[in-house]
């Protein structure tokens, strides 16, 4: 299991490289996330489902 940084506003859509934009992440799951917003990828989410 690899570490990974991770922009919670991606720098593709305009996110800034800063320490209250980043956050550590398993590598997987930031390669998995891609350029999206965490919104983005809770879309497909049921409503009222909680994230593990």
């Amino acid at each position: 299991m690899s570490a990974s940084l991770d922009h919670q506003i991606p720098l593709a859509k305009g996110g800034e490289h800063t320490y209250n934009n980043s956050q550590c992440t398993r590598l997987f799951c930031n390669e998995s996330k891609g350029a999206r917003l965490i919104a983005e990828l809770r879309q497909g989410d049921h409503a009222g489902a909680t994230p593990a």
